[in-house]
């Protein structure tokens, strides 16, 4: 009877585990994907239109399409060129790699965001980011991170951004 058990529960594990989308090791990458890179990691859209597949072919029906060049998702999962990434909302799919790009990039979340000159709220207040304004990531230490929203940068603290683990680092 516990044989039986484990074999359902490892059942069900598996059948959840793309639903969860590498969750469960959201602080850090935890293992390497077939292309040779972690997974789960963040990337942004390259192209102007992209399509997110409900699989990894082109056979596949387009589930949605983002017109939102720069835009920050979490690749969770790889086969072949295909990459099955996550929004920010939650939504998943599969997307080719050619309309993804390594450029780091963020969202703003919780409401307006004041940006600010130096790692510092002491410091001169650069600009206001809207919820929801997307822009380019240039570094993060522990408690900020620099980023640049079409020329114009500025430091935000990091728990204001999503697209990125909690305590991941980076310049």
């Amino acid at each position: 009877m516990t044989m039986i058990r484990f074999k359902l529960f490892a059942v069900i594990s598996l059948l959840f585990l793309p639903l969860t989308g590498g969750a469960l090791w959201a602080d850090q990458a935890t293992s390497l994907g077939p292309s040779g890179n972690p997974l789960p990691r963040f990337v942004s859209i390259k192209a102007s239109e992209a399509y997110m597949r409900v699989g990894p072919g082109q056979q596949y029906p387009i589930d949605w399409v983002y017109h939102a060049a720069g835009l920050p998702v979490e690749v969770i999962g790889e086969y072949g060129p295909w990459r099955r990434v996550r929004d920010r909302n939650g939504t998943a799919g599969w997307m080719h790699r050619s309309l993804l790009s390594s450029t780091r990039a963020g969202v703003v979340i919780g409401g307006k965001r004041r940006l600010y000159a130096d790692p510092d709220t002491a410091s001169r207040i650069v600009i206001e980011a809207q919820e929801s304004a997307f822009g380019q990531i240039l570094e993060c230490q522990n408690k900020w991170c620099e980023m640049d929203f079409d020329g114009a940068s500025g430091w935000v603290l990091r728990h204001h951004i999503w697209g990125l683990y909690p305590k991941e680092v980076f310049d």
